[in-house]
């Protein structure tokens, strides 16, 4: 065990990888993805922000512009990171629940979450590319999939 492993995440500021950033004219902050990969994930983020926005915009009470922002400072804050990962979105369907009132934008952003992810829906599809564990890996993995002692040598 490590005392120090919560602090592992501010050691890697200075990495640079955001599969939903929100600059397409800088490549190197797209890593190893493919350019379709890129303007996927662009697309669908981007109009997952403009329907918040346009309904923040569109709000007729302070309750209702009140229940947009979790999910648009979600979106906002993910698509501003250095360093993000492809699970970082998995919180995005929890953060439509304050908007249950407005279900016709519930059920928009329910679909266009599905669809922000090229690489799953790439995945799901059969299609898989981009880094995956070692064969090394998944054996021990598979190995002890229902009992294993992770002490042993």
């Amino acid at each position: 065990m490590q005392p120090l492993i919560w602090f592992r995440p501010f050691q890697s500021q200075h990495l640079q990888y955001n599969p939903f950033h929100w600059n397409l004219l800088q490549p190197s902050q797209f890593g190893w993805n493919p350019p379709w990969l890129m303007f996927w994930n662009a697309l669908f983020t981007y109009a997952i922000v403009v329907c918040l926005v346009l309904h923040l915009l569109r709000s007729r009470s302070l309750r209702s512009a009140c229940e947009t922002l979790p999910a648009l400072s979600f979106w906002t804050m993910l698509k501003s990171l250095h360093w993000a990962q492809f699970w970082y979105v998995l919180p995005a369907p929890g953060l439509t629940v304050p908007l249950a009132r407005a279900r016709r934008l519930s059920l928009i952003l329910l679909v266009l979450y599905w669809l922000q992810c090229g690489r799953s829906v790439a995945l799901l599809a059969g299609h898989p590319f981009g880094f995956s564990e070692s064969r090394q890996t998944v054996g021990r993995f598979e190995s002890c999939l229902w009992r294993c002692d992770y002490h042993a040598p």
